[in-house]
């Protein structure tokens, strides 16, 4: 197959930063499992995702809707959702404390934790305070102080006591 240039796709979306990032989602949904709507061959997604769009086989505001659904971080809820939303954190508020924000309800939960991961947490601790301890006293010696190095032997002649001169 040719090679797919941003020339063929800037006829579909003459803004080639729009174009960078419909295409990263078509990729994106590709990998996700989305069906394809041509032929993959050995291109990978980046490459078919933007033969898809140079060929029109992909619906553009189907892809910027989806786009900007990824990027959503806070759900806007109709009227009926928030009806619901509110019913339902009316009905859970025994162990559950309700938070407004704005429109949206969120609910806070309660973290449990259970009796294993406390103590795994505890050991991990510990074993941590351990090593600190061990990096500590690596530097020191018997005493308890900072270790000192040997000093250096000093260059000169070696004494009489130690070398005897064979001709005396």
């Amino acid at each position: 197959m040719a090679r797919v240039t941003v020339e063929d796709c800037i006829i579909q979306i003459p803004n080639r930063f729009n174009l960078v990032v419909l295409a990263a989602q078509r990729a994106r949904q590709i990998y996700s499992g989305s069906p394809l709507t041509i032929d993959r061959g050995d291109d990978k997604f980046p490459v078919l995702a933007l033969r898809e769009i140079a060929g029109s086989s992909v619906t553009l505001s189907d892809l910027n809707a989806s786009m900007v659904q990824s990027f959503r971080t806070q759900v806007v809820l109709d009227e009926t959702e928030q009806k619901m939303a509110d019913t339902l954190s009316r009905e859970k508020s025994g162990s559950k404390r309700d938070l407004e924000i704005g429109r949206s309800s969120v609910v806070e939960e309660k973290v449990v934790v259970s009796e294993a991961d406390a103590q795994e947490k505890k050991l991990a601790a510990e074993f941590e305070a351990e090593i600190a301890r061990e990096a500590e006293g690596r530097g020191k010696g018997k005493s308890g102080t900072k270790y000192k190095p040997a000093k250096a032997k000093s260059e000169s002649a070696p004494s009489e006591s130690t070398h005897k001169d064979p001709a005396s």
